[in-house]
């Protein structure tokens, strides 16, 4: 008899144990801190004095930086945590924990239905699938997603992914006997689910692949009838083939698409068959604390600059002729194997995207959770019990020691970067969080000892000037040399921030060493920079940070014509309609009547052009128009 899900004792008991035990091996690490992107795509939270009302609301959800779609519903998640910004991080990491135990839950669900859907008796099945969900749940890599705040995006695509798959898998079953209206649930529950998840980060249009993946695996023994084959066409293998040619239309013009990475379209490439056996190995031996930056990764810029190369991309090939001559003799193997590439198609092929994360792994190391319980099953009855029960101790006591040391930014940060002196960004981080916890002097040693060892680094040279200099320890010649490198070395996002903050060290006088014209001679060194060539991306990227800089400088000086002029350049690197209400402001408070109106009509025109899901600026625009007749009539009253 069709069911949708069995409540017996022993699915209450392994949903209950799902539930529970990720909250004690991940809650250590709640008391850590936001890191890295959080901080990029959470702060707007505090902007219009918070969220406040459906406005504020609606500018949030829809300033995601993350995309093109800007990820609108995982977005609209963080507001149940918090409304303004600076916020607790540790709401946030709380509510991941729920969405991770939540996930357990699907993928067991889903795990149960393959299980039986291969021959397993009804007991086995469950007993398989509790293994998998404890295996994915407890892994400690998935720290890395689980509390990292922002990467709650990877776990809500995850989420309709699983839940998806789940609903697919029921009305695929129920097809048999009731074939119309299964389709009508199936459409709905593919459509509904890809378009949520996809809202939640772009990987969620995978769904239509992975189901693919799970047919032609699993259930490749079904029969296929002429409709299925009619809407399989229509809600898989359509949707499938036209992500494949959204893929190749995003690199259709390589050297705009990697402007701003220091490897090209082919070194990825060539680099990513390494990357993907490297997760499979933390997926068999997680043997380091999961960390975020992995900028130390050699690149591989030709197919024989190493032997790892070559040996990884024909290992790769390998797995995947495998998976397709066991397709039907190890129909999970292949399945695994699959849905693990599958799984990281859009972010470990052809997008510029950074070379490795972690977090990629959350979705894809499912299936391998999945094969590793099915196959533990085979095994003697005593050998399963003992074997399952260590592992499952041993990965749930890892997970708990790498969660305190997430729950501990200091020890996190002094972790990685004993893990990875070859990281340059973990570097940078370790020496700016001494900074911030006042340990100047061992900010700049960390800084200086860095880019002794990568001179041709300009983010942390740029850094350490700036350390140097409220030190009192730079010297006329690192100046000097940071002014030839600011010209002819590869600007990076670390260049941007030891600009902004050398600026910061003047404007306070900290930094006695240098004035404030230096602040504009090193920002027109960036402006001239030989690498940026005519990348106009590039060029736009560099004009923004640079203008915003020197605008607030001139603002500062009390020359407000150049600060206005300033703010024209960042206008036409990135057009907000903030800047021409910045420039009118400026403008009316200095009586210049024509310029404030001129910016005023250039704001109306901005805002009007506008993502119409994005707040509109009228109200301010209203205001600074009411400002602006305020002042002419007194004006005219004075004369």
């Amino acid at each position: 008899m069709f069911s949708l899900i069995r409540f017996d004792k022993f699915t209450i008991a392994a949903a209950f144990i799902l539930l529970m035990v990720p909250w004690l091996v991940f809650w250590p690490g709640v008391s850590g801190p936001f890191l890295f992107d959080d901080f990029l795509n959470l702060r707007t939270m505090g902007s219009f004095d918070g969220i406040t009302n459906l406005d504020s609301l609606r500018a949030f959800v829809f300033s995601g930086i993350s995309s093109e779609l800007g990820r609108p519903l995982a977005m609209l998640s963080f507001v149940a945590d918090a409304r303004d910004w600076p916020a607790d991080p540790h709401p946030f990491k709380q509510t991941n924990i729920l969405i991770h135990t939540i996930n357990g839950l699907l993928l067991f669900a889903v795990t149960s239905r393959l299980f039986r859907l291969l021959g397993l008796a009804h007991g086995s099945s469950r007993v398989g699938a509790f293994l998998a969900a404890m295996i994915w749940v407890l892994h400690p890599m998935q720290i890395a997603t689980v509390l990292y705040v922002v990467q709650r995006m990877t776990e809500l695509s995850a989420l309709f992914i699983l839940f998806g798959t789940w609903g697919y898998l029921v009305f695929r079953q129920r097809m048999v006997y009731r074939p119309q209206s299964s389709l009508v649930f199936m459409t709905l529950i593919v459509s509904s689910c890809t378009g949520l998840a996809i809202l939640s980060k772009e990987n969620g249009a995978l769904l239509p692949l992975l189901l693919l993946v799970i047919e032609f695996t699993v259930l490749q023994s079904w029969a296929r009838t002429k409709q299925w084959w009619l809407w399989g066409g229509v809600m898989l293998i359509g949707p499938s083939l036209a992500l494949l040619a959204y893929m190749l239309f995003k690199v259709s013009d390589p050297a705009l698409a990697f402007s701003q990475r220091d490897f090209s379209l082919y070194e990825r490439l060539l680099t990513q068959p390494r990357v993907l056996l490297d997760y499979l190995q933390q997926f068999l031996l997680p043997l380091s604390v999961p960390e975020l930056l992995h900028d130390d990764i050699p690149i591989s810029s030709s197919l024989f600059d190493s032997f790892k190369t070559p040996l990884a991309i024909l290992l790769v090939l390998v797995l995947t002729a495998a998976a397709l001559i066991w397709r039907r003799s190890q129909p999970i193997l292949s399945f695994a194997i699959m849905w693990f590439f599958a799984a990281h198609l859009l972010e470990s092929t052809v997008l510029p995207l950074e070379i490795y994360f972690d977090h990629r792994n959350y979705l894809p190391y499912a299936g391998l959770a999945i094969a590793l319980a099915y196959y533990l099953l085979k095994l003697n009855r005593g050998v399963v019990a003992v074997g399952s029960g260590v592992m499952v101790l041993v990965m749930s006591v890892t997970t708990w020691q790498y969660s305190n040391v997430w729950g501990n930014q200091e020890q996190l940060l002094e972790t990685w970067y004993e893990q990875s002196p070859n990281s340059i960004r973990t570097r940078n981080e370790y020496a700016n969080y001494q900074l911030g916890m006042e340990k100047i002097n061992v900010a700049y040693e960390l800084l200086f000892a860095t880019h002794e060892k990568f001179p041709h680094h300009l983010g942390t040279h740029i850094l350490m000037v700036g350390v140097g200099c409220i030190t009192e320890k730079l010297t006329p010649s690192q100046y000097s040399k940071l002014l030839n490198n600011t010209k002819a070395q590869l600007i990076d996002t670390e260049t941007y921030l030891g600009y902004s903050n050398l600026y910061g060290y003047v404007l306070e006088g900290s930094c006695k060493m240098l004035n404030p014209q230096a602040i504009n001679i090193i920002g027109n060194a960036l402006l001239n920079n030989k690498t940026i060539g005519n990348n106009q991306v590039k060029r736009n990227e560099v004009r923004n940070s640079v203008f915003l800089i020197l605008s607030d400088l001139y603002l500062k000086q009390g020359n407000i014509a150049s600060a206005i002029k300033a703010l024209d350049e960042v206008y036409a690197a990135k057009p907000q309609t903030g800047i021409p209400l910045r420039q009118a402001y400026f403008a009316i408070n200095t009586r210049q009547w024509g310029q404030a109106e001129h910016y005023l009509a250039l704001a109306e025109q901005s805002n009007s052009q506008r993502n119409p899901l994005m707040a509109s600026r009228q109200p301010d625009i209203q205001a600074l128009q009411s400002m602006l007749r305020k002042k002419q009539r007194e004006g005219t009253e004075l004369h």
